[in-house]
């Protein structure tokens, strides 16, 4: 069915500034929807909502320099579908439009597929619009989305319990191929656009379909919506609003991630993959006196020191991750306690020879990112006695011949559960026996 307006019929090209226009200037240019020199595929249906959306458009052609590209594709679901690509290519000749007119089968489609009409019906709109924009190298496709669409949306998604992202309803724009899809009516309500064609005095098409509510949207366009308001007036305007503020909320989260992201450690562990926030190397160097403790701060741990009588301490030694005992003569009266530096070495316990810290950290499996939070405590001529959690020295173990023993712990360690996989590396104190 053909609608126009009452009297005499006002050509399409003369637009008097209104209202309407100013209205979709300020949403074009809120979410940059259009740039001057833009080829645009306008999606044309034939009802009102598409034909006020070309001939607005083609009101601000000049100020946007736009070439305009009437895009028409026939679902092939109504006996009148025929009819309105009819319409659509007339339209384009009497506006000096190109167009382009292509048909579906939806239905089939549908049922090969698995999928409703409505789901099947977009598919093939959308990939219809990309071929398009494709072929005549346009970098926006316009549709004719209003406010109404909008709460529409909101109110069937909300109704549906969806997750609240999905709350933000249609987006002002996305990505489609090397276009964007843009939506200028976005914040127009539809009866404002049914007010400027009868003014005008354009025609468009009817589609009956709209009425028929065993379609979710219709049902709620017609009965839900209408119902609603005439308990609360501005139910509208809240399911607006809910969307609004979901779309605030999505768009503050990804921004605060790509933030965070953007400072993390993306580096592939041994068997993990992981993403942690940057913290930088620890650099600052501790003193710890024997005995005694301190808290090193840097690498989020507490060392202390306990000397300790060598008859005290069992013949069998429990070394673990957080613990050592070291020969007091060794030690001395001070230790220090620093990070890893590229080209450091320790002669660990009962490997007969030096080994790099660096091979200990990669035999331990222990990530890039996690090494330089691991402290080496080192004697006052600079040795290194112990990688914490990993390896001792040979030259500090405790032996028959030792009088006193330093019991060295280290509480809060990062990781350490991480870390006991050095224990694997065989340079560690770990139920050995005192050597003679």
């Amino acid at each position: 069915m053909t609608r126009t307006g009452e009297g005499r019929r006002a050509s399409p090209f003369l637009f008097a500034m209104s209202d309407l226009h100013e209205k979709v200037r300020h949403t074009i240019k809120k979410f940059d929807l259009l740039r001057a020199g833009d080829t645009v595929v306008v999606a044309v249906s034939g009802g009102a909502d598409s034909v006020a959306l070309l001939h607005l458009l083609r009101g601000l052609q000049d100020e946007y320099a736009l070439a305009l590209h009437i895009a028409h594709l026939n679902h092939r679901l109504r006996p009148e579908a025929g009819a309105d690509a009819e319409f659509v290519r007339q339209m384009a000749v009497n506006l000096g439009i190109p167009v382009t007119v292509e048909e579906v089968d939806v239905a089939a489609r549908a049922a090969q597929e698995k999928r409703s009409l409505e789901d099947a019906g977009r598919q093939a709109r959308y990939e219809f619009f990309a071929r398009v924009a494709a072929s005549v190298r346009a970098s926006r496709v316009a549709t004719a989305h209003t406010q109404d669409d909008q709460v529409e949306t909101v109110a069937m998604r909300f109704l549906r319990g969806v997750a609240w992202e999905m709350l933000a309803g249609i987006p002002a724009s996305r990505r489609l191929g090397a276009a964007n899809v843009v939506r200028p009516l976005l914040e127009t309500p539809r009866a404002e656009l049914l007010g400027y064609l009868r003014r005008q005095e354009i025609a468009w098409r009817d589609d009956v379909t709209n009425r028929d509510q065993r379609f979710l949207r219709n049902w709620v366009r017609l009965t839900w919506l209408p119902a609603l308001e005439a308990r609360h007036p501005q139910s509208r305007s809240l399911l607006l609003e809910m969307g609004t503020l979901a779309r605030d909320a999505d768009r503050l989260l990804a921004e605060t991630a790509a933030a965070v992201l953007a400072q993390a450690h993306r580096r592939r562990g041994y068997q993990t993959v992981e993403v942690s926030v940057h913290e930088p190397a620890a650099e600052r160097a501790y003193v710890l006196p024997v005995p005694g403790a301190v808290d090193a701060g840097d690498f989020g741990v507490t060392i202390s020191a306990e000397v300790v009588d060598r008859a005290s301490v069992p013949p069998m030694v429990r070394g673990g991750v957080e613990e050592v005992y070291l020969d007091a003569s060794v030690v001395g009266s001070k230790l220090a306690i620093r990070s890893w530096r590229p080209g450091d070495k320790i002669a660990p316990l009962g490997l007969g020879g030096t080994k790099k810290v660096h091979d200990i950290f990669v035999d331990g499996k222990i990530p890039r990112w996690e090494r330089s939070r691991i402290p080496l405590v080192t004697g006052g001529d600079g040795r290194i006695l112990w990688v914490v959690g990993a390896a001792i020295a040979d030259a500090a173990k405790v032996t028959t011949a030792s009088t006193q023993v330093v019991w060295l712990r280290a509480k809060g360690l990062p990781e350490a559960g991480r870390i006991d996989g050095a224990m694997a590396a065989g340079v560690h104190q770990d139920s050995r026996r005192f050597q003679s």
